[in-house]
């Protein structure tokens, strides 16, 4: 845990004085790292349900305020956790 922190407070570094509420953030991203209890345990646990988990995907929509994520389960499968967004400040 200690290094997911370094990592995240080096990237707040990085990224410091950079406009993350345009339209370049509307996209779909691989999602690496969750803390969403909902979805850990469809990833880890896929095995009970006769599957395993594949790619785990965010997608976010600016201008529509959302943002999904998606636990894919190969060939067809997949999980949705629909939300919005609200942008704090621009």
């Amino acid at each position: 845990m200690r290094c997911n922190r370094q990592a995240i407070n080096a990237m707040a570094i990085l990224g410091r004085n950079t406009v993350t509420t345009g339209d370049s953030l509307s996209a779909t991203w691989q999602l690496l790292w969750t803390t969403k209890k909902k979805q850990l345990f469809i990833i880890k646990k896929a095995y009970l349900f006769g599957t395993q988990a594949g790619d785990v995907l965010q997608i976010i929509n600016v201008n529509k305020k959302t943002l999904n994520n998606v636990v894919t389960f190969p060939p067809d499968g997949v999980f949705f956790v629909r939300s919005s967004i609200e942008i704090a400040s621009s």
